[in-house]
């Protein structure tokens, strides 16, 4: 039966795990309908996803590329928690280019946010212009108060349950970590960038008292030093300059 001459409406719903717009992990919906004259359809898609907790902040990200100018759009994200919602930010929408700089720092002039109590909160984005493509990442951010004696939060949704707890006053354990480097030829480009600043980043992280050390592999094996070597300043820049200056490519 051909659905389109008997004015009868089919489509077909369904997810991939791996898109080159997205990171990986992510997933993207996507959704094929034909309609029949008159006819109108609706989406739902539900879905559970935990948001993890970085420097204080949980974020909320939302992929928006419709492929086509929309005339009505909106996005409403909804918060509730158990705790008092400290700081919220939404700022403007990120560009799916990592190249483009991110400006989390400032807000989003098309949102409304309504807080009907401390805990909770309704976040509203509007694009701004009708009928205009809209391609972006829309990131919602916040922060919940901690109690002074935190024991921990539990969550619980249809007889399961999880909970979440940091010890309080436990002194940070010191370390012995050896850095793997992958200095192959698929580092050349970007990624070598990429790796020198996430070492400067992490080395600077380090106190006294914890030890560490490199190993280089392309061709071959290639140590910074012949054994684990206690952090300090001087240390740290000695192994910075010798990353920087590691051949890339296996020469």
């Amino acid at each position: 039966m051909d659905a389109g001459r008997e004015n009868k409406s089919t489509g077909m719903a369904g997810s991939e795990f791996k898109s080159p717009r997205r990171p990986r992990g992510s997933t993207k919906f996507s959704a094929t309908i034909k309609l029949g004259a008159l006819k109108q359809v609706l989406f739902k898609v539900r879905y559970q996803e935990l948001l993890k907790r970085k420097l204080g902040f949980y974020e909320h990200i939302l992929y928006i590329n419709p492929c086509r100018p929309i005339n009505d759009m909106s996005i409403e994200v909804y918060i509730t928690e158990s705790n008092k919602i400290n700081i919220l930010q939404v700022p403007p929408l990120r560009s799916v280019n990592p190249s483009v700089p991110v400006q989390d720092s400032a807000n989003n002039s098309d949102v409304e946010i309504v807080r009907p109590s401390k805990k909770l909160a309704k976040i509203t984005y509007r694009p701004p212009r009708k009928n205009e493509v809209v391609d972006g990442i829309f990131v919602v951010k916040y922060s919940v108060a901690q109690k002074e004696k935190y024991t921990g939060e539990i969550l619980s949704s249809n007889g399961y349950f999880v909970h979440y707890f940091i010890p309080e006053k436990l002194k940070p354990m010191k370390k012995d970590i050896l850095f793997l480097l992958d200095t192959s030829s698929s580092m050349i480009g970007r990624k070598t960038d990429q790796l020198r600043s996430a070492m400067k980043l992490i080395l600077n992280d380090l106190t006294g008292g914890e030890r560490f050390n490199v190993l280089d592999f392309s061709h071959k094996l290639v140590f910074w030093r012949p054994k684990m070597t206690l952090w300090s300043e001087k240390n740290k820049n000695d192994c910075l300059k010798w990353i920087n200056q590691r051949p890339i490519g296996g020469i």
